[in-house]
């Protein structure tokens, strides 16, 4: 997964609308936008017929449908905050 750069403000921001939450439904809607807008491409992403999968925001939200996918980006995430792609800007 390929993401942008979000800058503090926005991350402060988004936090501070996230702690008016009071739904599931609403979190979850908060969760998605969150990565829709951090989510930039896609690399080895495959359609049911194994052909690759072209990065779109329709695809990003019926793959972000399947919890496996939202733990991997969660993940990737995290890690490029964290890892040697922070450190070394990639």
């Amino acid at each position: 997964m390929k993401f942008k750069a979000v800058d503090r403000d926005d991350a402060i921001e988004a936090q501070e609308a996230y702690e008016e939450i009071t739904t599931a439904r609403e979190s979850a809607d908060h969760e998605f936008q969150q990565a829709r807008d951090a989510c930039v491409n896609w690399d080895g992403v495959d359609d049911d017929d194994g052909n690759p999968k072209a990065f779109s925001p329709e695809a990003l939200h019926k793959a972000w449908q399947k919890a496996w996918f939202r733990i991997g980006v969660h993940t990737a995430m995290a890690e490029s905050l964290s890892g040697d792609e922070a450190r070394t800007g990639n």
